[in-house]
């Protein structure tokens, strides 16, 4: 149940900033264009708001597979 939850809550975050997306898996979003330094931090505080983290450091990406 969180995972639905959490997929629901970036997608409508995303939505609400007007980024185009596609949901790969849980925790993996692919933007379909470039965005700015403006817009990622605008993700990041939608997601921190939310409960969630934004995770675009791919050492950190990997660490958060290996837990999972």
């Amino acid at each position: 149940m969180v995972s639905i939850r959490c997929k629901n809550v970036v997608r409508e975050e995303l939505k609400k900033l007007g980024i185009h997306f596609i949901i790969v898996d849980m925790g993996v979003v692919d933007i379909m264009e470039n965005i700015t330094d403006e817009q990622r931090e605008q993700i990041r505080i939608a997601l921190l708001r939310s409960g969630l983290e934004l995770m675009d450091d791919k050492n950190a990406l990997l660490i958060e597979k290996i837990k999972i």
